[in-house]
């Protein structure tokens, strides 16, 4: 079984908002066999371990170095820091990095590293692609 690891922007997100759209792609993505990890899954953890923002970047690149897939996910044309690294990590590593992308947006630098390209025009819309797309 293949290991997606879903890189997303947080800072600035609201965290509910945030945890349904995660949980609807993944829910889509183990229908296919995946097994899906994003960092919403250990929220609760970080939280209750008093985790830094450093120390949850850290511990994501390392589960992220077990994944095969990192699948990044942009839906908004604000800039994140944690994406930029797990982005950077996706090449250090040579995993194969899918990206999926709102359609207006632009961010040339990940599009030319992606090994694909999924663009969308809303949630409902990336599910439909996610449920036909095999990586």
């Amino acid at each position: 079984m293949e290991k997606i690891f879903i890189s997303y922007r947080y800072t600035g997100e609201e965290p509910k908002k945030l945890n349904i759209l995660l949980n609807k792609l993944e829910k889509v993505l183990s229908k296919k066999g995946y097994e899906v990890f994003h960092s919403m899954k250990l929220e609760k953890y970080f939280i209750e371990n008093n985790f830094s923002n450093e120390e949850i970047y850290r511990k994501c690149l390392e589960i992220q170095e077990g994944s095969d897939i990192c699948l990044g996910l942009i839906k908004s044309g604000d800039e994140s820091n944690g994406m930029k690294m797990e982005f950077e990590k996706a090449i250090e590593i040579n995993q194969k990095y899918i990206l999926a992308i709102k359609k207006e947006l632009d961010f040339p630098e990940y599009r030319a590293e992606a090994e694909k390209i999924i663009e969308f025009n809303n949630l409902n819309h990336l599910c439909q692609l996610l449920e036909k797309e095999y990586f």
